[in-house]
């Protein structure tokens, strides 16, 4: 054990790891947000019927732990079963993808598929207007870099350098060669989450028009791709071009430093905080607190939705009134659909008395009429 190498070990279970992270720090998050009363599901436009609850991500997190736990112990004691050490791997994450993508309907149909659509609105934003929750998953994809850089490393060893022949295929003595293609590969897979982000905020410039916020935003998700440039330079320099390999060390420690300091400086005062692997995915889990509060109290993306939001914390009772006003003629409308024309007017309503608040009380609201229809 002492003699062999178990780095390639190691990255193919951390990215795991990481994701069953995530998920129980999303249950901690969703949790946090509804005792806050910070209406969520109304910010990411959810069905309140079928939307996960902090319970459902607890269970998610804790099933995809056990079974993580359970591939990892039958790799260390592979030599004690007849399964090869490399099968292991290749059931626990086909039993990931194989979840996400399950077509019947059952296991959170609605919500895996929710999750689907919206990677597939990242991919493509530029193509339509940016929603509130596209770019809240990919902020959650930067955080998560590490996770799509570890399954990139596991196709390449699975696909280059596993001996299949042997029982304890992933202790390799040389682990995935840096070849000038995965290399390549690697630099793109690691761009890929800043560059979702930089074209959203180009396109949420071209829909607004507005230099700030958007366009300096921008900026600090293009210092990413300087980063990855000079880091990829230098490595395959340093080795045959010593002298070159230098100049690109010091644009490289450069670019990093800039970097760290733009998304420091904005993260700061825009949003709140920065940093590595597993506390990166721990420091997301603090934005989404800040960011969605946010996002609640202030419509700061001007992400509208309009319907009166209760800042108090909702029981069971205020959710199933909420129900029954979406299912009202008047309730909330689809703001997607086209606008030929809009008229916005000041009325007074009485609203229903939620459980949780104390007396009625008359409010004041604007009610923006997007019908087509006159």
């Amino acid at each position: 054990m002492q003699s062999v190498n178990v780095w390639p070990l190691v990255r193919i279970y951390r990215g795991g790891f990481l994701l069953i992270e995530f998920l129980f720090l999303l249950g901690i998050n969703t949790y946090g947000w509804r005792q806050a009363g910070v209406n969520h599901v109304l910010i990411f436009e959810l069905n309140p019927r079928t939307n996960l609850s902090h319970q459902h991500l607890f269970e998610m997190a804790g099933l995809l732990g056990v079974l993580w736990c359970v591939s990892l112990l039958c790799c260390l004691f592979s030599d004690s079963i007849l399964v090869p050490m490399q099968a292991n791997p290749l059931a626990l994450y086909g039993f990931f993808f194989l979840f996400l993508i399950n077509p019947f309907k059952t296991c959170y149909y609605k919500s895996r598929f929710w999750l689907l659509k919206l990677l597939f609105r990242v991919v493509t934003a530029p193509f339509h207007r940016v929603e509130f929750a596209d770019f809240w998953l990919a902020d959650q994809l930067n955080s998560l870099v590490v996770v799509l850089m570890d399954l990139e490393y596991m196709i390449c060893f699975y696909s280059f350098e596993l001996d299949w022949r042997r029982h304890d295929g992933l202790l390799s003595r040389v682990g995935c060669r840096a070849t000038r293609t995965r290399t390549a590969c690697a630099r793109v897979i690691q761009c890929l989450p800043a560059w979702f982000r930089f074209i959203q905020c180009l396109r949420r410039y071209r829909d607004t028009k507005r230099a700030f916020p958007h366009l300096v935003n921008a900026g600090k998700y293009s210092t990413t791709f300087f980063v990855v440039i000079f880091s990829a330079l230098y490595s395959t320099h340093k080795a045959q071009q010593p002298a070159e390999a230098q100049v690109f060390l010091y644009l490289l420690i450069s670019c990093s430093v800039v970097s760290s300091c733009y998304t420091l400086i904005w993260d700061l005062k825009m949003d709140w905080a920065t940093v590595l692997a597993p506390l990166e995915v721990f420091r997301r889990f603090v934005w989404n607190f800040f960011r969605l509060e946010n996002e609640h109290l202030n419509n700061c993306g001007e992400f509208r939705a309009v319907r009166d939001i209760s800042v108090a914390p909702l029981n069971a009772d205020d959710q199933t009134l909420l129900e029954q006003m979406m299912d009202q003629e008047d309730g909330v409308r689809n703001r997607q659909g086209k606008r030929n024309w809009k008229r916005s007017y000041s009325v007074s309503l009485r609203r229903p008395r939620l459980a949780s608040q104390s007396k009625t009380r008359d409010t004041k609201v604007l009610i923006e009429d997007t019908d087509d229809d006159s």
